[in-house]
């Protein structure tokens, strides 16, 4: 089975060690990473170089990356 997806950008659930394993080896096979989401994010802030959300603020209609998406979905 094959499935065909199209994903623009990603948001990586955790900004510890292994989100930023999966990070890297999604950057590696060409999958945009738009941030992390992490329960620590008001002291972590950034991690290479992307924004690191609460799931709030990722939720967030304000959020670029969540606002884009919305956008194509009322345009489908």
């Amino acid at each position: 089975m094959h499935v065909n997806v199209h994903i623009n950008e990603i948001y990586i659930w955790g900004a510890g060690h292994f989100g930023v394993l999966t990070a890297l080896d999604c950057e590696q096979k060409g999958i945009k990473i738009a941030g992390f989401i992490d329960g620590n994010a008001n002291q972590i802030k950034t991690r290479l170089g992307l924004p690191v959300l609460t799931f709030e603020q990722a939720q967030s209609p304000t959020n670029p990356s969540t606002s884009r998406e919305r956008e194509r979905e009322r345009e489908s």
